[in-house]
This record gives structure tokens, C-alpha cells and sequence, in this order.
């Protein structure tokens, strides 16, 4: 979202009839310095986030809290690019 080169991003999310069938995958390495957090986030319909969490609950394990808390002072204080990116598409 924050790399467009010569044209600007546009989100999947906002075309017509794709809302409902979009999964936005991000992470805060790069938006949010934070390399080496390992941390990131979906978001999407209901449906696919629940059956999503089924598998990612016994397949990896949780981040760190410092990673957690990092990552809620992200979006919580998010400014300029980022602030604009996290939060264009909810």
C-alpha cells in the first residue's frame, strides 16, 4: 500500500463486488518499523477469519507481548502514510 510506483494503490477490497471476497494480509515491518517484530494481521469476511484462526491457532504460536503491545501503539498512534494506509479500507 505504501510502495505504488507510477500509479496509486488501489485496494481490492474497495472494487466493485470485492469486498465480501477480499483477505487483506499486512504486517508492521516495513509501515511501522518494526522489523524484526514478526508481527502482522488479516483482515476479511467473518467466515474466513474464523476458519482462518482454527488453523493458525495449532499451527503457530503467539507473538511475543512486547510484539503485541507494539503493534496496538502502531495503529493506535499511527501517523502520516501509515495512519493512511491502516485504516483506508475499514
Amino acid at each position: 500500500e505504501l510502495i505504488a510506483y507510477d500509479e496509486p494503490h488501489v485496494a481490492f477490497a474497495t472494487l466493485d463486488g470485492m469486498y465480501e471476497r477480499t483477505l487483506t494480509v499486512n504486517g508492521f515491518s516495513k509501515g511501522a518499523a518494526m522489523t524484526g517484530f514478526r508481527l502482522g494481521y488479516v483482515c476479511g469476511p467473518q467466515g474466513a477469519i474464523k476458519a482462518m484462526a482454527k488453523v493458525q491457532g495449532n499451527n503457530t504460536s503467539c507473538p511475543s507481548s512486547i510484539a503485541q503491545h507494539a503493534g496496538v501503539a502502531a495503529v493506535t498512534h499511527a501517523h502520516g502514510a501509515f495512519a493512511e494506509a491502516a485504516t483506508a479500507n475499514f
